[in-house]
């Protein structure tokens, strides 16, 4: 698949033809390197998901689900900055949901299941939340629409993806277009969700009620160590072959020793709130 480069190294690449299929695994995987890679991610992306979910939800939710939930960092999050009774974490990892569950806070829970499959769990939910994985699935607003089903009258889903990484670096830029969107692509799904949420027409009995694309700028430092957990991991799970090389000069930028240019990472965040009752997708 043909791979582009924007201005000032902004990575993007073609539209992709909509798919019914979608991939059957989480591309990064649920070992112990991978679950502290999420941790890193977590941390540095929590101010700007924060900020989206205290500016999103006015009342506190009497039931919100977290998408992918992992080991279970959006999770808390999603319960500290909504104040919500109950948030039920899904995802189909039982290593990572056996983490998530190590000193859950009350009114926090965490479930087996295949969240491209509905009716969720617990029933209709006031909230629904997702970060970062429709990035690893294919068509994923077919997937936001079915999730769309699973709300309470009134109830929100809030997405929050990739929209672009704006990265000048000749090191991050080699890594973002020879092994992140790569590997992505190859599974049929695609890294920078955002543009296709953007595009997507609203699902029936649903409005788009927030559409912003929101900005950070970590110091290189944390972009090269997120960069570089994101490849040992692929070279764990043999997604990609080693780079030593790569992996010296992104260690070389994390540790300090290498100076580079900031990465902006790019967010496309959307809320969808339920306006009318419609019938429930029926699980594949």
């Amino acid at each position: 698949m043909e791979l582009g480069l924007r201005e000032r190294g902004q990575v993007s690449h073609p539209s992709m033809v909509a798919s019914a299929r979608m991939s059957e695994r989480y591309t990064y995987g649920d070992t112990d390197l991978a679950a502290e890679r999420l941790g890193l991610v977590a941390r540095v992306f929590e101010p700007t998901t924060r900020a989206f979910l205290e500016r999103s939800v006015t009342s506190a939710p009497a039931l919100a689900y977290d998408l992918g939930c992992g080991p279970g960092h959006t999770t808390r999050l999603l319960r500290e900055a909504t104040g919500a009774a109950r948030v039920v974490g899904l995802d189909r990892s039982g290593p990572f949901l056996d983490r998530a569950a190590v000193d859950a806070p009350r009114g926090v829970s965490f479930d087996a299941h295949d969240v491209r499959q509905v009716p969720f769990p617990d029933g209709p939910a006031d909230l629904i939340f997702c970060r970062l994985l429709l990035a690893h699935l294919v068509d994923p607003p077919e997937v936001v629409e079915r999730w769309t089903t699973q709300l309470a009258p009134g109830g929100l889903v809030l997405l929050d993806e990739l929209e672009a990484i704006d990265a000048t670096d000749p090191v991050f830029a080699r890594y973002l277009g020879d092994v992140a969107l790569p590997v992505v692509e190859a599974q049929g799904a695609r890294l920078l969700a955002g543009p296709v949420l953007a595009a997507m027409p609203d699902p029936p009995g649903i409005e788009r009620v927030a559409d912003d694309v929101v900005s950070f700028t970590p110091s290189p430092g944390e972009s090269a160590q997120i960069f570089g957990m994101n490849l040992a991991v692929l070279v764990d799970r043999g997604e990609v072959p080693l780079q030593p090389e790569l992996a010296a000069e992104l260690g070389a930028i994390a540790g300090g020793e290498r100076v580079a240019e900031p990465v902006v990472w790019r967010m496309r965040q959307l809320a969808f709130r339920r306006t009318a009752v419609s019938e429930t997708v029926a699980s594949d």
